[in-house]
């Protein structure tokens, strides 16, 4: 091998260190960034998860709610129908008393009737 050929090999020897250095910088930023990736993937992984728990959450305070609406909704719709009966009794006795009444003053006219006759 003569001494041409062992400069061309040196120098080829020194560009394809350059080329490896230059890759190795590569992969050590590329290394960085996936690094940087993994943990936003982690932190978005975490919120997705609070994310969830708190669709679940609120899911089973939802169904909470609705059955806790749906019993007050039941006890104020059995208190309404409780009053409309009370009303409907007191209608009915004020009705009664107004008959009552129209017989008392009945009884009042024929005995006034029956005083200014005799």
């Amino acid at each position: 091998m003569d001494k041409d050929e062992q400069k061309r090999l040196k120098n080829r020897i020194s560009e394809l260190g350059r080329e490896k250095r230059r890759l190795e910088g590569k992969l050590d930023k590329a290394n960085r960034e996936l690094g940087e990736l993994r943990a936003s993937e982690r932190r978005a992984q975490a919120e997705m998860s609070d994310a969830q728990a708190a669709a679940r959450r609120f899911r089973a305070t939802h169904r909470q709610l609705s059955a806790t609406y749906a019993a007050a909704a039941g006890a104020a719709g059995k208190e309404v129908r409780k009053v409309q009966g009370k009303i409907a009794r007191v209608e009915r006795d004020v009705s009664s008393l107004k008959a009552q009444i129209a017989r008392a003053e009945q009884n009042i006219g024929e005995t006034h009737s029956t005083l200014n006759a005799g």
